[in-house]
């Protein structure tokens, strides 16, 4: 009788099964849940509430359950055919000489719900991100196009200077004049004052045209520099583009002196020294490209900013490379503005930023990519003013699940 009181207290459903699948007793909580009335549960069979197997498959499963509890998260099936999340918690138990499942039934699909609703945000959260990481890569890139066209114009404008105040019209008169004299060109040369300067004025005409023309050919070869800086840098951003989601065999050296040409631009205007401290014999590693590139652009540029903000005369980037048994480190570390203690653990948040036009997309997406390579993002600084040092640790080889 006890035992019966303690039952129908319960909120938790509560059902006890023999392991031929019939109920043997059950409370009212239960019959709540599954919409029966108590003399239709009388009538009922595991599988009545289990519609998602066939019965050989409850039953098997149920005998599975003879020897030792267990804790399920399943879905049940009410009278009304509309279903639920449940957890069961099964215990065996013997009676008169016979074996019964002792289940406790607790509806989570509330929990279920919340969960579903996290891992659609989660995951609506990591493509927002990685669309910010992106779009991190694409704006180094068109800085970088845009301090080359930047050249190109000047070089342009140059061109444009030189080829309107060029003296190329004087050869024009000097036919002329000789011309003018043909038949009396040898007393034009050597008795007339303007004949007799003639010799000496194309002397000084032909230097002029010559460094003229090599000053134009210099413009012009910078401009084809240029322009195949540009063909790298978009050549470069595609290659990226194509290999999204796939997993390749890389040198970490590579995809570091990469990020920085993608920043190549930026540095030298704000005049910052780039320093490489590079160990030997660093191993190649499987990674996804864009993912790292992304990381490295986004903290290279930030590093920029950093030192830019700082002040100091002397803007100093410092890019280290180092690798362990199983592991590779890519520390970018700066000499400028540092971080606050209070900001050391907020640093990584969606949305944190400390710069004025910043969004708070870049370092959260970059530890978003770290975590999804199997690998870790961290931060160190000594304070105001005393730079900072991000650290990306990535494994040889991806774990099993890195693109799930």
């Amino acid at each position: 009788m006890r035992r019966r009181i303690l039952i129908e207290q319960s909120k938790d459903g509560i059902a006890v099964l023999d392991v031929d699948g019939s109920l043997y007793e059950f409370n009212a909580s239960f019959a709540r849940m599954l919409g029966y009335t108590e003399q239709e549960m009388h009538q009922l069979h595991v599988w009545d509430w289990n519609k998602n197997r066939t019965r050989d498959e409850v039953l098997a499963r149920l005998r599975s359950f003879e020897k030792e509890a267990a804790t399920i998260e399943t879905r049940h099936w009410r009278k009304d055919g509309s279903s639920y999340d449940v957890e069961v918690s099964i215990s065996p138990a013997q009676w008169g000489g016979r074996t019964y499942l002792y289940c406790v039934h607790r509806d989570i699909t509330a929990r279920k719900e919340a969960q579903r609703e996290v891992e659609k945000l989660h995951k609506e959260l990591l493509l927002a991100s990685r669309q910010a990481g992106m779009a991190e890569v694409a704006t180094s890139v068109l800085h970088n196009v845009g301090n080359v066209l930047n050249s190109i114009n000047v070089s342009a404008t140059v061109l444009a200077e030189k080829l309107s105040s060029s003296k190329i019209g004087s050869v024009a008169q000097v036919s002329g004049l000789l011309d003018a004299h043909a038949a009396d060109l040898v007393a034009f040369l050597t008795t007339d004052p303007t004949g007799r300067e003639l010799p000496a004025y194309l002397n000084r005409l032909a230097a002029r045209l010559a460094k003229e023309n090599a000053l134009l050919l210099k413009e012009i070869g910078l401009i084809q520099n240029n322009v195949d800086h540009v063909k790298d840098i978009v050549g470069m951003q595609q290659n990226y583009a194509k290999v999204f989601g796939v997993v390749e065999r890389v040198k970490p050296k590579d995809l570091i002196e990469d990020a920085v040409r993608m920043n190549a631009g930026a540095l030298v205007r704000h005049d910052v020294q780039v320093v490489r401290e590079y160990a030997r014999d660093i191993p190649e590693i499987m990674v996804e490209k864009h993912k790292v590139l992304q990381i490295l652009v986004n903290l290279i540029r930030n590093a920029k900013y950093a030192c830019d903000e700082s002040g100091h005369a002397d803007k100093i980037l410092t890019l280290r490379l180092s690798a362990s048994a199983e592991r590779i480190a890519v520390t970018v570390a700066d000499n400028g503005v540092g971080i606050l203690p209070e900001n050391m653990n907020r640093i990584f948040n969606h949305g944190f930023t400390t710069r004025k036009n910043g969004h708070g997309f870049g370092l959260h997406s970059s530890a978003l990519a770290a975590g999804e390579m199997g690998g870790t993002l961290s931060v160190r600084s000594d304070g105001p003013q005393r730079g900072a040092a991000f650290t990306l640790e990535l494994p040889l080889e991806p774990p099993r699940n890195a693109d799930e």
